[in-house]
């Protein structure tokens, strides 16, 4: 009897491995027959993303082009189910069985297929940012304002607006109803939220970790705590699931990311690192810490070239054995943010760098160390952590790029750098330091009254069949792009003559002043 027991037990547990079911990204061989044209971005790209393209002279290429969905069809007639696609990478995530991987690996639009979680695997845990006192008073929540100097950006009326901000991190637990988010929701400047761990989810359900990260540029507390970018619209993705630690959070986070960039959103901030997951055999090392191995960033770099600001946490290894930044924090172009205390001195559990190929990591710091927060349960207290520190400087940047609305991405990033008073000698705790963006904005605009709120100027007629004019009383500068953001012609004329061109639709860039507009043209 034992011996059939046995028996049985081997059969189930057969069953068991034949039945298992596992994620895998697929890469895909190309984007042949693509239902998709370059020419006509606006079917897989928002007017705003396009816009944001245009202004940061970012050209639309082959990669923003949807995956091949023939080949889509293929993958899910094996029987596995697909859960992310990537356009950058080319490729899906999927779930699916020992059967399923095998015909998949059979497939001649299938480049390779590599496993990111199986689900079976021990769960380790990871590490969260825990609260280390409460009931702290507004003046508090001043101090990391004060370090960047960014009273000078808020009394001069730039509190992030027209800015939108997506925050990838564990969920967003009680933001559709505390009260530290009023202002968000009643002003209608929570745009969106989606859960990519569980599609069926509510973001608002779960994690109390993106709550805080939010709490430090968007709540408004009165008399108590206000954020760094109180006024800026908000996007809300959770990638991250706070029980398994696998590779599929990077894929989560990497179609957040791209969902991102399609909307538009000129900031992303994400509070999150990837190292080592429950499966070790997966781990990075830090050779692999070179911006250029790991997905996420990867991702983070491309959606740079895109013209999004990323602010990426450092991590807070830095007394443990690992002690280095995590990905996505080693990419390239990005502003990976450590931690300081309020005194402006290293916070110890800050990740360190450089990056495996020797890049200045992280590239500023701002306060992590009893950084004011709103936790879920719609109390002001504090917390520790690069968790706050990188939101606390990505809500800072949203208000200096709305006051310098001429800037790219890139040369934000630059002004932001070398305004940091470590900036002559960088190194590997402080980066280039703690910058002050006050003297930034001094610096560009001086003495000159603020023009974020000037006439925006007319362009008629639209759509457009000989000729454009624009009506302002200001001097202006125009560029002309292509849908693709390839520029077709520039001047300094109130007219523009549009028989020269081809019929169709194209983006009008109109530097006036501190402004830059841009305007969808249509030619008929």
């Amino acid at each position: 009897m034992k011996r059939i027991f046995y028996i049985l037990i081997g059969l189930f547990g057969c069953v068991l491995l034949s039945t298992a079911q596992n994620y895998y990204f697929v890469t895909l061989h190309d984007k042949a027959n693509s239902a998709f044209s370059l020419s006509q971005p606006q079917a897989f790209l928002s007017e705003r993303a396009i816009a944001r393209r245009i202004k940061h002279n970012c050209p639309i290429d082959s990669m923003d082009l949807p995956i091949n969905a023939e080949y889509v069809n293929a993958i899910k007639a094996t029987g596995a189910s697909v859960i992310h696609a990537s356009k950058w990478f080319n490729g899906v995530t999927v779930l699916a069985t020992n059967e399923q991987y095998d015909a998949i690996r059979g497939l001649s639009c299938v480049d390779s297929v590599e496993l990111t979680w199986a689900p079976l695997s021990p769960v380790r845990g990871i590490r969260k940012n825990r609260v280390v006192s409460t009931n702290l008073s507004y003046p508090n929540s001043q101090v990391q304002h004060q370090m960047l100097n960014l009273s000078v950006l808020h009394n001069a009326g730039f509190r992030g607006q027209e800015l939108q901000i997506a925050v990838l991190d564990d969920g967003f637990e009680h933001v559709n109803t505390m009260s530290a988010f009023d202002s968000l929701r009643l002003q209608g400047r929570l745009l969106g939220a989606r859960d990519f761990v569980n599609p069926q989810g509510s973001v608002f359900s779960q994690g109390t970790h993106g709550t805080a990260v939010l709490s430090t540029m968007a709540a408004n507390v009165p008399n108590k705590f206000l954020g760094t970018a109180p006024e800026a619209s908000y996007w809300l993705f959770r990638t991250e699931d706070d029980n398994p630690e696998s590779r599929l959070e990077i894929d989560n986070w990497v179609a957040a990311l791209e969902v991102a960039d399609s909307l538009g959103v000129d900031i992303v901030n994400s509070s999150l690192g990837y190292t080592e997951f429950d499966d070790s055999s997966q781990n990075f090392t830090y050779a692999d810490l070179n911006g250029r191995t790991a997905r996420n960033s990867l991702a983070a770099t491309w959606a740079a070239r895109r013209g999004m600001l990323l602010c990426i946490s450092a991590g807070n290894e830095g007394e443990l054995p690992w002690r280095y930044i995590s990905t996505p924090a080693d990419a390239d172009s990005i502003l990976c943010v450590g931690a300081v205390k309020a005194d402006e001195t290293f916070s110890p559990f800050s990740s360190v760098g450089p990056s495996s190929d020797g890049r200045v990591k992280p590239e500023v710091c701002a306060m992590g160390t009893s950084a004011a927060i709103v936790n879920s349960d719609n109390v002001v207290t504090v917390s520790n952590g690069t968790s706050f520190s990188s939101p606390i400087m990505a809500g800072a940047v949203a208000c200096l790029w709305q006051a310098l609305p001429l800037k790219t991405n890139m040369e934000l990033l630059q002004l932001v750098l070398g305004a940091s008073n470590r900036y002559t000698s960088p190194d590997y705790q402080y980066g280039y330091g703690i910058p002050d963006l006050g003297s930034v904005y001094m610096s560009v605009v001086g003495n000159k009254p603020s023009t974020h709120a000037d006439v925006r100027p007319i362009c008629y007629p639209n759509p457009v069949e000989t000729t454009l004019y624009v009506s302002t009383a200001n001097a202006i500068q125009w560029q002309l792009f292509d849908v693709q953001g390839c520029a077709q012609a520039s001047g300094n004329s109130y007219y523009i003559d549009f028989l020269r061109f081809p019929q169709g639709v194209y983006y009008l860039k109109l530097n006036q002043l501190d402004n830059v507009f841009i305007y969808k043209i249509i030619h008929k």
